[in-house]
């Protein structure tokens, strides 16, 4: 049974704290963003102003005037390392993923969330309400292309019995192992004189035809991850997106929420191409940059508010989006047809939060960074990588090409500001290797219990990823606040987070700028 809760509200300048008692003046045990989900444990003071509340594993007093009913559109960019990984949350309590890195990052941040391990009193984050069994199910998962920095990290939640999925979408493009490096996404042929990918899966069951023809050997990991999701039995469906598509299933224009705002999922990417019966994908120089510029591209609008949410786009993919959104490009010089072009561009795709393709890489189109024209943008991005990503003159290009005169940049790796994993304390390992020791030789019946103790201490660096890489957006589809954590309290405050609010002027239009 779900328990009794409340959202932190807004609160004075921003920020609502849990207290120590009911009082304004009372110490300031514990700092809640915008949205987050509180526990009520008494509503005894409530006639005074006061509930007693557990929110962020601290338990106290929150005002009344600080909390609300309803749930905000939530977008938690995890710390997947050097990769992509998106955690959606609706108004509706419905969750999504999109991509999730190359390793364990996301389930990880999962587990600590939602407390799916091991109950431990107010070591995690918990959200019990929206879980059961230790169960998580999952309204939706996009695999934007079939890298391993976007993909493998599924493969755990695959094949986890703690995650189910709705649905499961990915770009139309599967790679397969093939004699030539060329092929691996299948047939090519020319639609409407471009080369193109034609060989595009689209249902659920043409994919699990494809997945017969594949030698069962094959230790393609693509190929394997797909494997494991159809063979889960707790993924509803597998199916490809693009521009075609119009819109994720079941949000299109006409969606509204519980609380009645609009909420669609517009799919602005990969564009199909068609001429005389058939259809494809352009081919992009090499099978590399095709797969990446043919990434779902998804607009995430609530409300007045909009975000964009892609993979790995490149400047010939970029191009080919605005051809399609905007119509044919303009020869250079032509500044009339430059700015009209523009004004369509940004009819389709400009919003207000922008994650940045491929991790802050320079292969970018300036065209295409302006007609996006966000206010903020999120790069994710990760250590021990030969990129230098996010690259010095995208960092720059992204500035200069952003809403307003004071633009957001966040990034992942910058926001953790620490190392991704912690080596144990010497001590800690030490306890370990006799945990591990002890395992080996444990009764049946012991073992659990030294399990859960070895668990534990190996989890203690999940908060390096699970907090300070993590950016969250959230909104309530007028304004918007973009939260990261410290790396200590501020003196005096006892703020953990930073918080950056864009608020709306008269015209509805988002904006760094105090109003």
């Amino acid at each position: 049974m779900a328990r009794d809760h409340v959202y932190a509200g807004t609160g004075a300048a921003g920020k609502v704290f849990v207290r120590e008692n009911p009082d304004p003046k009372s110490k300031k045990l514990q700092q809640l963003i915008w949205g987050d989900w509180v526990e009520v444990l008494s509503r005894d003071r409530e006639a005074d102003g006061w509930l007693e509340v557990k929110g962020r594993g601290e338990r106290g007093w929150l005002h009344v005037d600080d909390s609300q009913a309803e749930r905000l559109l939530e977008i938690n960019f995890v710390d997947v390392g050097q990769g992509d990984g998106a955690f959606l949350v609706t108004p509706d309590d419905e969750f999504a993923l999109v991509d999730a890195g190359a390793g364990s990052n996301m389930r990880r941040f999962l587990s600590w969330r939602f407390n799916l391990k091991l109950d431990r009193k107010g070591e995690q984050e918990s959200e019990p309400h929206e879980t059961s069994g230790r169960k998580l199910a999952l309204a939706f998962a996009v695999i934007s292309h079939s890298d391993l920095d976007h993909y493998e990290g599924f493969r755990g939640l695959f094949s986890s019995p703690a995650f189910t999925f709705d649905a499961v979408y990915h770009n139309t493009l599967v790679e397969r192992p093939t004699a030539r490096a060329s092929d691996k996404l299948g047939a090519r042929e020319k639609v409407g004189g471009r080369m193109c990918v034609i060989d595009l899966i689209d249902t659920h069951d043409q994919l699990t035809e494809l997945m017969e023809q594949i030698d069962h050997a094959s230790k393609a990991k693509y190929v394997s991850l797909l494997r494991t999701a159809l063979a889960s039995n707790r993924i509803g469906r597998i199916e490809g997106l693009s521009l075609a598509s119009g819109h994720l299933p079941g949000y299109d224009r006409n969606h509204r929420c519980q609380n009645g705002n609009p909420l669609r999922i517009e799919v602005m990417g990969p564009a199909v191409v068609e001429a005389d019966g058939m259809r494809g994908l352009p081919w992009f120089q090499d099978p590399g940059k095709t797969k990446n510029g043919h990434s779902v591209v998804l607009k995430v609008v609530y409300g007045n508010v909009r975000v964009l949410l892609g993979g790995d786009l490149n400047v010939p993919a970029e191009e080919h989006l605005l051809d399609i959104h905007a119509g044919p490009l303009p020869e250079d010089g032509d500044v009339a047809a430059e700015e009209a072009m523009m004004q369509r561009a940004r009819a389709a795709l400009e919003v207000d939060v922008a994650k940045s393709c491929h991790h802050g890489s320079g292969d970018f189109s300036t065209r295409f960074l302006r007609a996006v024209n966000p206010v903020a943008t999120v790069i994710s991005s990760g250590d021990d990588e030969p990129h230098c990503h996010p690259r010095p003159n995208t960092l720059g290009a992204v500035g200069r090409h952003s809403r307003g005169d004071r633009p957001l940049i966040f990034s992942t790796e910058l926001s953790r500001s620490t190392a991704e994993y912690t080596k144990p304390a010497i001590a800690t390992q030490e306890e370990i290797r006799l945990l591990v020791a002890k395992l080996q030789e444990a009764e049946e019946a012991d073992k659990a219990a030294l399990q859960r103790k070895l668990d534990r201490l190996l989890d203690q660096a999940e908060r390096n990823v699970a907090v300070y890489g993590l950016i969250v957006v959230r909104t309530d589809g007028q304004r918007v606040v973009i939260a990261q954590k410290l790396e200590r309290r501020r003196d005096g405050t006892s703020e953990e987070f930073d918080l950056q609010w864009l608020m709306p002027d008269a015209n509805g239009v988002l904006s760094t700028e105090e109003q």
